[in-house]
């Protein structure tokens, strides 16, 4: 897989994290970050199939969720859950 362009839009506040107490942010991307990936579908065949994902939500330490704009597939959308131990 490669990874052939990225905008990426930060993430909201972390809210358990006040500002002050910042050192570096919190690296993580947001809702409207879209990128667009190529990968091989079978190993040895020198095809790459190309796919443009854009989160459409992003909840802290809960899940976000993530849907084709265009790709393989007729319709695709896909939500990863996090689990935490705060």
């Amino acid at each position: 897989m490669t990874i052939d362009s990225l905008s990426l839009v930060p993430a909201p506040p972390n809210p358990l994290i006040a500002e002050w107490q910042l050192v570096r942010q919190d690296i993580a991307a947001g809702t409207g970050t879209q990128v667009e990936i190529s990968f091989r579908p079978l190993k040895y065949v020198p095809v790459r199939v190309s796919w443009v994902a854009r989160i459409s939500e992003f909840v802290w330490y809960s899940h976000f969720c993530d849907e084709q704009m265009r790709g393989p597939f007729e319709y695709f959308r896909h939500r990863h859950w996090i689990r935490t131990e705060i």
